[in-house]
């Protein structure tokens, strides 16, 4: 749904945005940047990128990898490990 995406949109924005705040989190982002994408200017778009998703594409990726055969289960017992 078209609110929920904006939400998500805001919260990664905000992330990002205040991850800029000092050097170690700028330089987390670029790092990150041209690890996952292969370039670090990556991060100049990164507001274009968010903006620019759509509710179809989210779908599509979810169902894509959202399957009962690609999931893990975790089960955490109470007590001593």
């Amino acid at each position: 749904d078209v609110k929920e995406l904006e939400k998500v949109r805001l919260n990664l924005l905000s992330d990002f945005y205040w991850n800029l705040e000092n050097n170690l989190g700028l330089a987390e982002q670029l790092a990150t940047a041209q690890t996952v994408t292969g370039d670090w200017h990556y991060v100049t778009q990164y507001k274009k990128v968010v903006e620019s998703i759509t509710p179809e594409e989210v779908q599509k990726i979810t169902t894509q990898f959202f399957k009962p055969d690609n999931r893990v289960v975790l089960h955490r017992l109470r007590g001593k490990p």
